[in-house]
C-alpha cells in the first residue's frame, strides 16, 4: 500500500452499458452475449456504407446484431437486423456523444487478445494486421478525467468509468443521445430506446479509490443530455492505491499438482514452475516436453500480461522430477532449478554435469528462451544425495541471476563429499553429513566456482539473492555450531534448537560475513531479497519467543498458541540487523519467498491458519478456512502496508512470489479450494484435481518503468529517448525524472538527465552529459512525484561511447595565394581519425593538411571531426586565401656600381594599384617605386628587394648591386742578390702589386721579351748574363680602375767570371798595449767576398774562433801574449770567387806594457752563471777581501757596456747583473779592487 499524494480527490463513476434487442428481432436476447467483447482496432479496415474509411472510428466491438464503434468523442450503436423474406439488412444507430470532449485525447489499449489480417487492394503482401484489446483508456478526455471502456470478466457485457482525478470537474462530463425515440431514467437506470433495441446504463456506482467508499450519484437527465449529479463528494481526500487483483487462475491437470515459484520477465511475462502428476491439461501443443513421463514430472509454464498461457512444458525423466525455482534475465533467458532422482536424460550435451551423480538426487538447472526452448540444462550433484524430506521447508533448491555481473547462482543442499565444491573455494570439504552449498555459473551454463556452506550439523541454503553490487546473499537453516557466522556477526553462536541463518559472499565467492538468527527453539529462513541500497531481508518461520523482533517493530512477539510464526528481518549490506518482526496469529503461520517493489517495499508470501491477519479493504480480508495463502507489503522501516488472504475453504498456500519491471506483483501456490482463487476469464477458472497450483496477478502499485532506450549504444552529450509505461495512471501535475546510474549500473550515484510533467505513459528526450564517464553497463530509471516513488532501472544496459576531446583546429590562414595553406587539428584523446571537409568538395582524412600552392578558390569554411568507435568532435575555421600581386620585374644602372656614383633601381608589375617597398644593405628602405642612392659607397653592396603588396598580400624580387671601390694598379720589383753576380747565379725577382683587383694578372719581361709562365710575383734564373734587363708589367682586373695596368722598375744585370778574394784585418787600440788590455781584431777590408762570408781566425797558425763573427777580442796576457800572430782566413760566399777564401796580414802583438796591476784569480774565486745566458746572469764569490769591487763589461768592439759597483758582506758576493737589450755575442766582465784585476769571458745568446 503506498500514499501516492497528500491530497487528492479520485473518483471512479461505474457503469453497465446493456444493450438489447427489441422482441420482433429473430432472437430475444442480449445483443452482445454471442461472444467474448473485444476491442478491435481500426487500422483503416473500416468504412462506411458509401466506401469512405472512417478514420474518426478508433475501435469496433462485433456482435451477433450490434457494432459499437468507438472514438474519443463517443459511442455508435448500430443494430443490423435481418429480414428473412429478402436479403436485405435493415439498420439503426443510436450515438452517444460526449459533449465537449478532447478529441485528441491520448489513448492507452492494453490487454491484447488476438490479431486479424486483412487481405486486399491497398494492403501490402503480409496484409493489414489488426489487434484487439479487453480494455481502452482515453487519458484526459476531460480535463484530468479518463474514460476507461472494457468488458466485464466473462467479456460479455460491455462496462465503461469515468476516473476524476484532482482537478477534474464530474460537472464536465455531459453526455447527448442522438437518435433515440425516448430517454428515460427508470428506478435510477438510464434507458435509450431505439427502432430496433434498448440501451440500459445501470444505476450509477461511484466510489473513492482509495477506500472503496462508495459516493451517491444519480444521474441527471436535460432532454436528450446526460450529466451527474454527486453533490456530496468530498473535493479533497487522501488517496491510497492498494494492490488489487489482476487476475487469478489454477493450473492443473485431474491430478496432483504443487506450484512453488514464479518469476517475470521485462516483457510482462510470468513464469510457474512446480511439479505434476497429472497425464493432461499441463504441456502446450509443441512444448519442449509434451508428454508426461511417470511418477512426478516437473513443469513450467509462461503466461503473458494478461493470464494468457503461452506456452507450457513437462520435464523430466522415468523417475521423480520437480522444479523449484525460477529466475529470468533481462536478456530473455529463463531458468528453472530443481531436484530430479532420472538418472538420464536431464541435461544437455557439452553441459556441466552430463550424467547423473549418484545417490537417489542430483540437482538439475535448466535453461530456457522466452518461448519455451532449450538452450541447454545439467546435473549438479555427487554421490550423495541433493534432498531430503527431513526439511524445514519444502525448497530444496534455489536459482538466482545477477545483473550486475550477468552470472547465475544455485543453492541448496547436499550429503555428497564430491562433484560440489571447486579448487580455492570457501569451503572445499563438506563439514558433516548435510551441507549447504553455492555456485555460479555463468549464462551459459560453465561453473565458475562452487563451495560448501556448513559445519558438523545438518545445514541447507534454502534462498539467494543478489544485490546491484554483485554480491550474493544466502538464507536457510543450520544445526551446526561452528563455520557458519564471523567473527563480530550479529549473532555469532546457535541460540537452540535449528536456526536460520544469512551470509554475504562477493562475486569471486569470498565471505564477507554470515550470522546466525533464531532463538532458543527452532528457527528456519526461507526467503531473501535486496532493496536497491544493498539492504537485505530475510523471512521464514520461528518457534522462538525472543531473539527475532526488535523494539518497537510491528509485531514485537510471538501470538502465543500457534507453533510457529512469521518473520521478516532487515540487514544492512554489512549485516547490522536494522529491525525484525513476527507476523502471525494463532495458529501456524510461515513465510515462502521475498520481492522488493519498485519503492523498497518489501512484499512476501506465506501460508497462515490464523485469522485476523490481513488489513482492512484489502483483496480478501477474511481467511477462507483450512489454510490460506497471505501476500504481505511492508515498508523499508518495517511498517505492515497491507496483507491480504487468498484462498478458498480447503488448504491453500503461498510459496512463490515476484515483482515485474512493469509494476505487478505475482504469487503462486498450490490450493485445494474449488472457489476463491480463479478470477473470472482466467486460463483455468476450475480446480480440475484434488489439488492444483495456481497463478495470481495483483496490481501491486502506481508506478513506472522503462521499456526501452533507443538508442542503447550513445555517446557523451547525445541524446536518448526514454520510453517508459506506467501501471496505474499518475496525478495531475506528476513530474518523471530520468536518472542515469554510475558505470557499474548501480544507482547509489545518479546524474539527472532530465525531466517531463505529465500523468501519462509516453517517452522522454533526453541529452548524456559530456562529462559522463564512458561505460557499457549503465541503466536508465525514473523517478517520480505524484505519488512519489522510484521505478526499475531498464532491463537493457546503456553504453555510453567516449567523445573525443574536441579537436583543436588551426591553420595559418589568412595566406595569400600562392603559398602553402596549411592546417592542422589536435584531440586530446588517443586514437581518434580525423576528417576534414571544406569547400569545393575537399575531404580529407590526414591530421595535417597542406595546400600548395594555394589558389583563392579554398578560401572558405573548414570543418573537422574527430571521430572515436563513432562518437565524433567537431572544429572548424574560416580559411581566407587572398590574391597575390605578380611577382615584380626589377631592373637597375648595375649590377656594378662604381664608388661615388649614383644607383638607379626601378620596379614595375603587372597587377595594377600595388605598393612597393624597397629595403637593401645598410638599412636603405624605399616606398619610392623608382628610388636611388648617391654617392654610392662599398657599404650600398649587397641585395635589394622590392615588395610588391596588395592588400594583405605580396610578391617579392630582388636583384644585386655591387659598389666598386676606385683603384689604381701600382708595381714594384726587387732583385736578389743584386744586378752584380757571377755568372751561373741564381737571381731572384719579386714583384709587390697593389690596386689589381681581383685576380690580376702579372708577366715578366726579359729584354722586352715575355717570359712565358712567368706569371708569379717571383721569377728566378741563373742564366742571366751582362747587359740583361728585366722587369715585369701588372694588369688590374677589377670594374673600376684609374688606369689598366702597370711597370715595374727594370734591372740591368752585370755577371762577372772567375774573380779572387782579398781580406785585411786591424788591431784596436793598437798592438802595444798594457797587460789585461782587450784587443779586438777586426776585418778592416775585403773584396769579392759576397754577402755572407765566414771566418777563420788564427793564432800562431792555430784556429782560436770560427764563424760569421767579423771582429776577434783578446786579452793581453791572458788570451795573447808578445810575439803572437793574428791572422784571418775569410771565405766568399760568392760563387764566382776564385778561390773562395783569402788570407789576411798577419798583426803581431809587441811588448806588453807592465803597470804593476796584480791578478784576481777568476778562475777560482769567482763564478758567473749561467753561461751562456740571455744578459741576465749571477756573479758570485765567498772569499772577497777587499771592501768593494768595481765591474764593467766590454764588447767584441772593445766597448764598455755596463758598469758596477759590489760591496762585500762578511766575505761574500752574490751579485744579480741584468743587462738591456745586448745583442747576442761574446763579452769580457772585468772585476777591479784598485790594484788587481781579474776577467770572465761569458756569451749571450737570444
Amino acid at each position: 500500500m503506498k500514499h501516492i499524494n497528500k491530497w487528492l480527490m479520485l473518483l471512479w463513476l461505474h457503469f453497465l452499458c446493456i444493450a438489447t434487442v427489441n422482441a420482433d428481432a429473430a432472437e430475444v436476447n442480449t445483443a452482445l452475449a454471442a461472444a467474448p467483447l473485444r476491442f478491435v482496432q481500426n487500422k483503416g479496415q473500416i468504412a462506411d456504407q458509401f466506401g469512405k474509411y472512417r478514420n474518426d472510428i478508433d475501435f469496433v466491438v462485433k456482435a451477433k446484431s450490434l457494432n459499437l464503434y468507438i472514438s474519443s468523442n463517443g459511442l455508435h450503436y448500430q443494430w443490423n437486423k435481418g429480414n428473412k423474406e429478402t436479403p436485405q439488412v435493415e439498420s439503426y444507430r443510436i450515438d452517444m456523444q460526449l459533449i465537449g470532449a478532447k478529441t485528441t485525447a491520448p489513448i492507452t489499449a492494453d490487454m491484447q487478445t488476438y490479431y486479424e489480417r486483412y487481405y486486399g487492394p491497398g494492403y501490402s503482401n503480409d496484409g493489414l494486421v489488426v489487434r484487439s484489446y479487453r480494455r481502452v483508456i482515453y487519458r484526459n478526455v476531460y480535463p484530468n478525467i479518463d474514460w476507461v471502456l472494457y468488458a466485464d470478466d466473462k467479456g460479455q457485457q460491455l462496462k465503461y468509468d469515468f476516473v476524476v482525478h484532482k482537478g477534474g470537474n464530474v460537472a464536465d462530463i455531459r453526455i447527448a443521445y442522438n437518435g433515440a425515440e425516448t430517454i428515460t431514467i427508470e428506478e435510477g437506470q438510464l434507458k435509450i430506446k431505439g427502432p430496433m433495441g434498448t440501451i440500459t446504463e445501470a444505476v450509477p456506482y461511484t466510489y473513492y479509490e482509495a477506500s472503496k467508499e462508495t459516493v451517491s450519484s444519480a444521474y441527471t437527465l436535460n432532454g436528450n443530455i446526460l450529466s451527474f449529479n454527486t453533490a456530496d463528494a468530498t473535493p479533497q481526500q487522501t488517496l491510497i492505491i492498494d494492490p488489487s487483483l489482476d487476475w487469478s487462475t489454477y493450473f492443473g491437470g485431474f491430478n496432483v499438482e504443487c506450484a512453488y515459484a514464479v518469476s517475470s520477465d521485462t516483457a510482462g511475462h510470468s513464469y510457474l514452475v512446480g511439479h505434476s502428476t497429472s497425464s493432461a491439461g499441463i504441456a502446450t501443443i509443441g512444448a519442449y516436453q509434451t508428454i508426461y513421463s511417470a511418477n512426478k514430472d516437473a513443469y513450467i509454464a509462461c503466461f503473458d500480461s494478461s493470464g494468457s498461457l503461452l506456452w507450457a512444458t513437462y520435464y523430466g525423466g522415468s523417475n521423480s522430477d520437480n522444479f523449484f525455482y525460477v529466475t529470468t534475465d533481462t536478456l530473455g533467458g529463463v531458468y528453472a532449478a530443481g531436484i530430479t532422482a532420472t538418472t538420464t536424460g536431464m541435461s544437455s550435451t557439452g553441459a556441466h554435469q552430463s550424467t547423473f551423480g549418484g545417490g537417489v538426487s542430483d540437482a538439475y538447472m535448466v535453461k530456457f528462451d522466452a518461448t519455451g526452448a532449450r538452450i541447454w540444462a545439467t546435473y549438479f550433484g555427487g554421490s550423495g544425495d541433493e534432498a531430503t524430506t527431513a526439511s524445514f521447508d519444502d525448497y530444496m533448491v534455489s536459482i538466482t541471476w545477477d545483473k550486475a555481473t550477468n552470472k547465475v547462482y544455485l543453492c541448496g543442499m547436499t550429503t555428497s563429499s564430491s562433484g560440489i565444491a571447486t579448487t580455492g573455494a570457501h569451503q572445499t570439504t563438506i563439514g558433516g553429513m548435510q551441507d549447504g552449498y553455492l555456485a555460479q555459473f555463468n549464462t551459459a551454463g560453465v561453473l565458475q566456482w562452487a563451495t560448501y556452506y556448513g559445519g558438523a550439523g545438518d545445514d541447507k541454503i534454502v534462498k539467494m539473492s543478489a544485490d546491484t553490487a554483485g554480491s550474493v546473499y544466502v538464507t536457510g537453516i543450520t544445526s551446526s555450531s561452528a563455520n557458519i557466522s564471523t567473527s563480530g556477526a550479529h549473532q555469532t553462536a546457535p541460540a537452540g534448537g535449528v536456526d536460520a541463518f544469512v551470509a554475504k559472499f562477493s562475486t569471486s565467492g569470498v565471505r564477507q560475513w554470515g550470522t546466525y538468527y533464531g532463538g532458543s527453539n527452532d528457527d528456519g529462513s526461507s526467503g531473501i531479497a535486496n532493496d536497491r541500497t544493498g539492504n537485505v531481508y530475510i523471512a521464514g518461520a520461528t518457534t522462538s519467543t525472543s531473539g527475532i523482533s526488535t523494539t518497537g517493530s510491528f509485531q514485537p512477539s510471538i501470538a502465543g498458541s500457534g507453533p510457529t510464526d512469521a518473520f521478516l528481518i532487515k540487514f544492512n549490506p554489512s549485516g547490522v540487523r536494522q529491525w525484525g518482526t513476527y507476523l502471525g496469529g494463532i495458529s501456524p503461520d510461515n513465510t515462502s519467498d521475498i520481492a522488493i517493489d519498485g519503492n523498497n517495499n518489501i512484499c512476501f508470501s506465506g501460508t497462515t491458519g490464523s485469522v485476523g491477519i490481513a488489513t482492512p479493504g484489502a483483496y480478501q480480508s477474511t481467511f477462507g478456512g483450512n489454510s490460506d495463502a497471505y501476500l504481505a507489503v511492508f515498508g523499508p522501516q518495517g511498517t505492515r502496508t497491507w496483507v491480504s488472504y487468498i484462498g478458498g475453504s480447503d488448504a491453500d498456500n503461498g510459496f512463490g512470489i515476484s515483482y515485474s519491471r512493469t509494476g505487478d506483483l505475482f504469487i503462486a501456490g498450490n490450493s485445494g479450494s474449488l472457489t476463491g482463487i480463479a478470477s473470472p476469464g482466467s486460463h483455468q477458472m476450475a480446480l480440475s484435481g484434488s489439488q492444483d497450483g495456481y497463478l495470481a496477478k495483483f496490481k501491486a502499485d502506481t508506478s513506472a518503468y522503462v521499456t526501452s532506450i533507443l538508442p542503447v549504444s550513445v555517446c557523451q552529450g547525445d541524446s536518448i529517448t526514454v520510453n517508459y509505461a506506467i501501471t496505474n495512471p499518475f496525478l495531475s501535475g506528476n513530474v518523471f525524472t530520468v536518472q542515469l546510474s554510475d558505470q557499474f549500473g548501480s544507482f547509489g550515484t545518479t546524474t539527472t538527465l532530465g525531466t517531463k510533467t505529465t500523468n501519462l505513459p509516453g517517452s522522454i528526450r533526453v541529452r548524456i552529459p559530456e562529462t559522463v564517464a564512458a561505460g557499457t553497463l549503465y541503466r536508465i530509471r525514473l523517478v517520480y512525484s505524484a505519488p512519489t516513488g522510484t521505478g526499475y532501472g531498464s532491463s537493457e544496459n546503456l553504453t555510453i561511447r567516449l567523445k573525443p576531446v574536441k579537436p583543436a583546429a588551426t591553420s595559418n590562414s589568412p595566406v595569400c595565394s600562392g603559398n602553402m595553406f596549411a592546417f592542422t587539428a589536435a584531440s586530446t584523446t588517443p586514437n581518434v581519425t580525423y576528417n576534414w571537409v571544406g569547400p569545393n568538395g575537399f575531404t580529407s582524412s590526414s591530421q595535417t593538411e597542406f595546400i600548395t600552392p594555394a589558389p583563392t578558390n579554398v578560401s572558405g569554411k573548414y570543418v573537422v571531426t574527430a571521430t572515436l568507435s563513432g562518437c565524433i568532435s567537431k572544429d572548424s575555421f574560416i580559411a581566407q586565401i587572398d590574391s597575390t600581386p605578380v611577382l615584380p620585374i626589377l631592373t637597375s644602372n648595375g649590377p656594378n656600381i662604381c664608388g661615388g656614383n649614383t644607383i638607379v633601381l626601378t620596379a614595375s608589375s603587372a597587377t595594377a594599384g600595388v605598393n612597393y617597398t624597397w629595403v637593401g644593405p645598410s638599412g636603405f628602405s624605399s616606398t619610392l617605386q623608382n628610388p636611388a642612392i648617391t654617392s654610392a659607397t662599398t657599404a650600398n653592396t649587397g641585395k635589394y628587394v622590392a615588395t610588391a603588396k596588395l592588400g594583405n598580400c605580396s610578391s617579392k624580387d630582388s636583384l644585386i648591386i655591387t659598389v666598386f671601390t676606385t683603384l689604381t694598379p701600382d708595381v714594384n720589383a726587387v732583385i736578389n742578390p743584386s744586378a752584380n753576380i757571377c755568372l751561373g747565379d741564381m737571381v731572384t725577382f719579386t714583384a709587390a702589386a697593389t690596386g689589381g683587383g681581383t685576380s690580376p694578372t702579372l708577366q715578366w719581361y726579359l729584354n722586352g721579351m715575355t717570359i712565358s709562365g712567368a706569371n708569379s710575383n717571383v721569377w728566378t734564373s741563373n742564366a742571366l748574363t751582362t747587359g740583361d734587363v728585366v722587369f715585369c708589367t701588372y694588369t688590374a682586373n677589377w670594374p673600376c680602375l684609374t688606369k689598366p695596368g702597370d711597370t715595374s722598375n727594370s734591372f740591368t744585370i752585370n755577371a762577372l767570371g772567375n774573380v779572387p778574394p782579398t781580406a785585411a784585418i786591424t788591431a784596436s787600440p793598437g798592438l802595444n798595449v798594457p797587460t789585461g788590455t782587450a784587443i779586438t781584431f777586426t776585418v778592416a777590408n775585403s773584396t769579392n767576398m759576397g754577402a755572407t762570408p765566414t771566418y777563420r781566425w788564427m793564432k800562431n797558425g792555430s784556429l782560436v774562433m770560427t764563424g760569421s763573427m767579423p771582429a776577434y777580442i783578446a786579452t793581453v796576457d791572458r788570451d795573447i801574449r808578445t810575439g803572437d800572430q793574428i791572422t784571418v782566413i775569410m771565405y766568399s760566399s760568392l760563387v764566382c770567387a776564385e778561390p773562395d777564401s783569402a788570407i789576411s796580414n798577419t798583426l803581431t802583438i809587441g811588448a806588453n806594457i807592465q803597470l804593476g796591476v796584480g791578478e784576481i784569480n777568476t778562475a777560482g774565486d769567482w763564478q758567473l752563471y749561467p753561461n751562456p745566458n740571455d744578459g741576465k746572469f749571477t756573479l758570485q764569490t765567498n772569499k772577497a777581501t777587499k771592501a768593494s769591487y768595481d765591474i764593467d763589461i766590454t764588447d767584441a768592439l772593445g766597448r764598455v757596456v755596463y758598469r758596477d759597483k759590489l760591496l762585500n758582506k762578511n766575505g761574500s758576493i752574490a751579485h744579480s747583473i741584468q743587462t738591456n737589450n745586448l745583442p747576442a755575442g761574446v763579452y769580457l766582465l772585468r772585476i777591479q779592487d784598485g790594484d788587481t784585476a781579474g776577467y770572465l769571458r761569458f756569451s749571450v745568446v737570444h
